[in-house]
């Protein structure tokens, strides 16, 4: 690195500053009338009348007042200031007074030249110039870490079953990590998925379902850690507390996960213990009575690692826009992990969750006046009531859920990887539903069941 020179040449009423070989004149104002050349003109005396101010003007009117060149590096005088100077002096006398406590010293160049210079200047004629120097870095993505802040996942395995470079995958697939799923403070899968390209979201049976639509196709099949999950049927949204991220393959993968939409699918992966110590407490607030907390611990069980802990516990209380509508929430997913060796690990999950909701169709009645003989209706129309009111009865949907997983794997080198993986998943379900279909005015009638 070559460190950049500006030198400053102050001639004869004007001011030139020169960089990288540029010279701009500045028009000096309230030149002197005398002009001194030879030796007398450093020796003859002759009245000065400068005020204190910055070294570099002083100097400037010294060089206008005595038609003496003035040459100095840089900036050198602009930071210094000058004293007043008042009186009869000669050129040399008086710059030798501007110069008073700067460190600065004057040589005479020739008989119109006046160098000012700091004392080393003398001794380093030479500009350092320092060697080439370069900095290269990468950013390194850790999926596990709960710190890392990235957005974009390089790898994934959900589209090929292979630890590949999204940007070499054949396929069309977008990850969401968790620093994602952190800043949008997402509770329910489809609060997640709607900034993704190609997937609207909803909630099926009356909100008690995720129900992702992918390239047109609604999708109840949801896959946990690449191993699917039944998810039809009003069983409940799926809990995020223990969501480490979110994959979504577009596209037919049929070839490799059997039946699947042809619109893509749904991976969920599941966070892992971790070797060193971590632990967090999170609290959320919402619209309508919305109470959320949730706990995250994990670590080591023994000094030397081998075996691991991971425990993510949520529960979470809301209300609606609705009226008699609520939501009950518990999740407890406790994991253990046992590094038999560095290339053999054993993982054992289990996910409890258990939900008491309310199925709400947002039913909403339907007035007429009357029936005609053929037995159709006579200027049907909605009921004009607040988007609130609900006239269902309590329909209280209840569901335990609980799963168990076993996860074996070996890896015999940087290439090849065995994994074997046992999921158990027990679903009860117990739902009553009451409601009043849209009728002719002037006839009642319900339905109930119970499953």
């Amino acid at each position: 690195m070559t460190l950049p020179t500006r030198r400053v040449f102050i001639t004869r009423g004007q001011k030139f500053i020169k960089t990288a070989g540029l010279l701009i004149p500045v028009v000096l104002f309230g030149a002197g009338q005398n002009t001194y050349a030879g030796d007398a003109a450093f020796n003859q005396a002759m009245p000065f009348n400068i005020p204190a101010q910055s070294l570099s003007s002083a100097l400037t009117r010294f060089s206008a007042d005595t038609r003496l060149q003035v040459l100095y590096e840089g900036d050198v005088a602009d930071k210094l200031q000058a004293p007043a100077l008042n009186g009869t002096y000669t050129p040399a006398e008086a710059l030798e007074k501007l110069l008073g406590g700067t460190g600065l010293k004057s040589r005479y160049t020739n008989d119109k030249t006046i160098t000012i210079e700091a004392p080393s200047s003398q001794n380093q004629p030479n500009t350092p110039t320092l060697k080439a120097m370069t900095v290269t870095g990468k950013s390194k993505y850790d999926a596990t870490d709960p710190y890392d802040k990235h957005y974009a996942a390089p790898n994934s395995s959900f589209a090929t079953k292979t630890d590949t470079p999204i940007m070499e995958t054949p396929l069309n697939i977008q990850v969401l990590p968790k620093a994602v799923l952190d800043d949008q403070q997402a509770i329910k899968m489809d609060q997640a998925l709607k900034y993704v390209s190609g997937v609207t979201t909803g909630q099926a049976a009356g909100g008690l379902t995720d129900q992702p639509t992918i390239r047109g196709f609604f999708n109840y099949n949801l896959f946990r850690n690449g191993f699917r999950i039944d998810a039809s049927g009003p069983e409940g949204t799926r809990n995020m507390a223990n969501v480490q991220s979110i994959e979504v393959l577009k596209g037919p993968a049929a070839m490799l996960y059997g039946r699947v939409e042809p619109g893509g699918m749904v991976n969920i992966v599941t966070k892992k213990p971790l070797e060193s110590d971590y632990y967090s407490v999170q609290q959320q607030f919402g619209s309508f009575d919305l109470y959320r907390t949730s706990i995250d611990a994990t670590g080591p069980i023994v000094g030397n690692k081998n075996l691991l802990y991971r425990m993510n516990v949520a529960y979470e209380n809301s209300g609606s826009f609705r009226e008699n509508v609520d939501y009950d929430k518990v999740f407890v997913a406790p994991v253990l992990q046992w590094n038999i060796s560095p290339q053999t690990t054993a993982l054992l999950e289990l996910e409890y969750r258990k939900e008491s909701n309310v199925y709400d169709l947002h039913a909403r009645p339907l007035i007429t006046d009357g029936t005609r003989a053929d037995g159709t209706w006579i200027n049907p129309r909605l009921a004009d009531i607040p988007r609130e009111r609900n006239l269902m009865e309590d329909n209280r949907n209840h569901v335990e859920d609980k799963l168990i997983g076993l996860n074996l794997s070996h890896k015999f080198n940087d290439n090849w990887t065995l994994t074997e993986q046992l999921n158990i998943q027990l679903l009860d379900r117990d739902r009553i539903m009451v409601w009043t279909p849209p009728l002719p005015s002037g006839i009642a009638m319900c339905q109930s069941g119970r499953k």
